[in-house]
């Protein structure tokens, strides 16, 4: 099993500690990124790994390796602070570059128009943001996008959390 952590915090190390241990006794190998020390272009928008280079972002930078990452593991930890509802800007500029994991066409899925799938297989997804005083409108507001990544990105199960660094937790 393999599990990846995407960490889009500047101070948040006991928390991945957590999560690395609790990934142990599942026989996890774990890798962290820690996304505001990688140097990471946005995306430009240009759709070229829909339709030139296929599941291939052209721009070269460490985004592809950790795309590569996610793509073979079996559960990926979304780590944020809480920024209006949303990721902090490394994670979000990450999250953005993600779109080689789907296929440029679309297909009806339960209802709704989406991307249909480019691979075969997709890891579990879990978004952990992280709020001093986490409320239930911010969690929804969490909830929501996480959700609505999760399923853009194909994944077979996803949760989201909010928790305090004090430890009380928003579901």
């Amino acid at each position: 099993m393999k599990t990846i952590i995407l960490d889009g915090t500047a101070k948040a190390a006991a928390t991945v500690g957590h999560i690395a241990l609790d990934a142990q006794p599942l026989g996890s190998a774990v890798e962290h990124y820690r996304l505001t020390d990688i140097p990471i272009a946005p995306c430009l928008g240009d759709f070229e790994c829909w339709t030139k280079t296929p599941g291939r972002c052209r721009t070269r930078d460490e985004a592809q390796n950790i795309t590569q990452a996610i793509h073979d593991a079996d559960l990926v930890v979304f780590l944020t602070p809480v920024v209006f509802g949303g990721y902090a800007s490394s994670l979000k500029k990450l999250v953005d570059r993600l779109i080689p994991l789907t296929d440029a066409f679309f297909q009806e899925q339960a209802g709704m128009t989406r991307h249909r799938r480019r691979y075969q297989r997709y890891p579990a997804m879990l978004f952990i943001g992280l709020a001093e005083q986490p409320d239930a409108e911010t969690s929804g507001l969490f909830a929501e996008l996480a959700g609505g990544n999760a399923i853009n990105l194909q994944t077979p199960w996803f949760r989201s959390l909010l928790l305090s660094p004090g430890g009380s937790m928003a579901q």
